[in-house]
C-alpha cells in the first residue's frame, strides 16, 4: 500500500489546498460533498465545530481505500511495543498508524523489516530526524521501529493527540522512496506517488486474465502503467480500453494503449478520450505480452485518470 496524499496544491477557484483524506472517495458517500471545494468546506466545518478526530479521518481514509480497491481489515489502539505485530505475521496486509490532533494528522506505515515510514501531515514530525526542515532526514537518527513507534506518535503533537492502528489488505513493502529516494533508512515517506502497476516492462505488474478484466489509474503527471500477460493457448485476443468517468477526474481525457511482445516490439495500439476502443492481437501460448497505458496533457491539478482493461 502507498499513501497517496500529496502536499501538492490543487486550485479550486481562488483557493488552494493540500490533498486530504476523502480526495479519492466517491463524493456521494461524504455528506454535502460533491467536488473539491466542498471537501475543503467539509474539513473547515469539522475543524471549527469539533476539531479533527480519529473517527473523522478514519472514515475518509476508509472511503478512499474502498475507491482504490482496498479495505480496512481491523483497527486497534496498541499501548505497548510488545502488542505491535511483526510485519512477517501476515503476507496479505499492512499495518498503518494514524495520529490525529484537532487541526492536523500524521500517518506512519510499517515496512517489511519492521521499520516505519512517516507520511507527514500539515506539520512534519521533527523529533525522529536531525537536520533542517527542508532536508530533515538527510542524517536520520532514532529510526522508527516497532520498539519505538509509540514513543514518536507525539512528535510535533505534544499539546494533545489521539491515535489508532489499522490494517489494510495490501502486503507491506520496504519503502525506499523516502524523501528523495537516497536515504533508505529515513523516517519520512516520499512526497511523490509511486504507483503499483510498474513504470517499465521490467517492473510490469503480472495480471491474470479473466472475464471481468481489471481497473487501473494514471496516478500522476508522467505516470505510465505496464502489465505483463500470458495466455494458455494460441489465438487472437481482443483488448478493450475504457475510460472510467468517476471522481476525482471525469472523462473526456486522452489515454493511450500499446501492446508489445516479449521482445518489446509494438503489436498494436489505440487512443481514446472517452468511451472504449479495442485492438486485436495474435498471441502464442505461454509467451509474455505487455500492455502499456499512459496519458498526456495533464496539469498538476488534473492528473488522476482511470481506466478499465478487458481481454477476450
Amino acid at each position: 500500500m502507498k499513501m497517496f496524499y500529496s502536499p501538492q496544491t490543487f486550485p479550486t477557484g481562488t483557493t488552494y489546498y493540500k490533498q486530504q483524506p476523502g480526495e479519492f472517495a466517491d463524493k456521494s458517500n461524504i455528506p454535502n460533498v460533491s467536488n473539491y471545494y466542498e471537501l475543503i468546506e467539509y474539513y473547515k466545518d469539522e475543524y471549527y465545530n469539533n476539531g479533527y478526530t480519529v473517527d473523522f479521518i478514519m472514515n475518509l481514509v476508509s472511503l478512499d481505500l474502498q475507491e482504490m480497491g482496498y479495505c480496512v481489515l481491523s483497527v486497534a489502539k496498541y499501548t505497548a511495543a510488545s502488542q505491535i505485530p511483526s510485519a512477517s505475521l501476515y503476507c496479505d496486509r499492512r499495518l498503518v498508524a494514524l495520529v490525529v490532533r484537532s487541526d492536523d494528522y500524521h500517518f506512519y506505515m510499517q515496512n517489511a523489516d519492521n521499520s516505519w515510514s512517516h507520511k507527514p501531515g500539515n506539520y512534519p514530525a521533527m523529533n525522529a530526524c536531525l537536520g533542517t526542515l527542508i532536508n530533515a532526514c538527510t542524517y536520520p537518527t532514532n529510526a522508527l521501529t516497532n520498539n519505538n513507534i509509540l514513543d514518536h506518535l507525539s512528535d510535533g503533537y505534544e499539546d494533545g493527540y489521539d491515535y489508532t492502528f489499522f490494517y489494510v489488505d495490501k502486503s507491506s513493502t520496504l519503502d525506499f522512496g523516502n524523501l528523495n529516494g537516497h536515504y533508505d533508512n529515513c523516517t519520512k515517506t516520499s512526497k511523490y506517488v509511486i504507483d503499483d502497476a510498474g513504470s517499465s516492462m521490467s517492473r510490469a505488474q503480472v495480471k491474470q486474465i479473466d472475464s471481468t478484466g481489471f481497473y487501473g489509474r494514471i496516478c500522476f503527471k508522467g505516470d505510465a502503467d505496464y502489465y505483463a500477460l500470458t495466455f494458455s493457448s494460441n489465438g487472437t485476443k481482443s483488448i478493450t480500453l475504457t475510460t472510467t468517468s468517476v471522481s476525482p477526474t471525469p472523462d473526456p481525457y486522452p489515454i493511450y494503449l500499446y501492446v508489445y511482445d516479449s521482445s518489446g516490439a509494438l503489436l498494436n495500439s489505440a487512443y481514446i478520450t472517452t468511451g472504449s476502443s479495442s485492438v486485436t492481437t495474435s498471441v502464442l501460448a505461454n509467451r509474455v505480452y505487455y500492455i502499456r497505458i499512459y496519458s498526456i496533457n495533464q496539469s498538476i491539478y488534473e492528473s488522476v485518470r482511470r481506466y478499465h482493461i478487458s481481454i477476450i
